[in-house]
């Protein structure tokens, strides 16, 4: 898969979990998630490395979180 291979630990670090973004109503992939890092320094190499990289013609955006709470992983809706 390749979003896996962008947030490989080679390139940024290693990876405690990944948490899919979801539509709250049909429970299904809306455009995000959650990659939560063993260390600061990985949270801040895939800041450094993947900032702005070119997937499916969309670009990645990334932005620095303060943590993961249950419930985040809905998407706002509409």
């Amino acid at each position: 898969m390749l979003v896996i291979y962008l947030i490989s630990p080679l390139k940024c670090g290693a990876i405690d979990r990944i948490i899919m973004g979801l539509d709250r109503n049909k429970l299904t992939p809306c455009g995000f998630c959650f990659v939560i890092y063993r260390t600061e320094q990985g949270s801040l190499n895939a800041m450094k490395f993947l900032q702005s990289t070119i997937l499916d013609s969309q670009s990645i955006s990334i932005d620095l979180d303060p943590g993961f709470r249950e419930g985040r992983q809905f998407g706002r809706g509409k």
